[in-house]
């Protein structure tokens, strides 16, 4: 499986993608610099959630990023997408099982203790949830915050992401710095009038704190 991308990882929320919009918004993000889109859905049936999956999966075919279903493994089975679970959904193992070797399979953890359990197997990336408080998200433990991120980057090798109140260049920046491979982003991209703009605006933010990063780890020429 060629490496995963999870540099700017944007969430659909009903209330800020419409069905109506919904292909249109998640394609302005991805011109702007979005590598994954992940469809969330928790109001829609199995039937209307994989219309709206086969419809994104058809319109971001062309360029290349990945599509994953928030926690229905039948409809991402279905759509030929991937797969998000959190630690009260299916698990990583189970997806794994129901979606085969080469599905994206992400796994939302809240603790280094999460990680230290077999489940991380059958994951391709696992994000760490929450980073702050949204209010895209009521049921969610305790923020991590910046240093929490990094004790998740302490104990494991997987792509990692932040999620949860990243709504800025300068916390995506923030993330990114502690440690984190990418961020995933609802509100800061959907909720705002150029989903477009704010992605490119957040992706640049990303890749200018990896490269910083990636200069920090490097030994000076003697």
């Amino acid at each position: 499986m060629s490496t995963l991308d999870v540099r700017l990882y944007v969430v659909t929320d009903p209330a800020l993608t419409p069905e109506d919009r919904l292909v249109e918004m998640c394609v302005a993000a991805v011109e702007g610099g979005a590598t994954v889109v992940q469809l969330r859905n928790k109001q829609a049936g199995d039937d209307e959630l994989l219309r709206q999956a086969l419809r994104l999966r058809t319109a971001l075919r062309e360029y290349g990023v990945t599509l994953v279903v928030n926690d229905r493994l039948d409809v991402a089975r279905q759509a030929g997408a991937g797969v998000h679970v959190g630690v009260s959904d299916a698990t990583p193992a189970r997806a794994r099982d129901a979606l085969g070797a080469q599905a994206v399979v992400g796994w939302s953890v809240e603790s280094p203790e999460h990680l230290a359990s077999d489940q991380t197997a059958a994951c391709s990336y696992v994000a760490a949830s929450p980073v702050w408080s949204t209010p895209t998200k009521a049921d969610t433990a305790h923020p991590l915050g910046p240093p929490g991120v990094a004790a998740l980057r302490q104990a494991t090798g997987l792509p990692l992401v932040g999620i949860g109140g990243i709504n800025t260049p300068e916390r995506a920046a923030e993330v990114i710095a502690a440690g984190a491979d990418g961020v995933a982003v609802v509100s800061g991209v959907f909720g705002v009038g150029d989903p477009r703009a704010a992605a490119a605006s957040l992706r640049a933010a990303v890749d200018e704190t990896l490269r910083a990063r990636a200069g920090a780890q490097t030994p000076a020429a003697g």
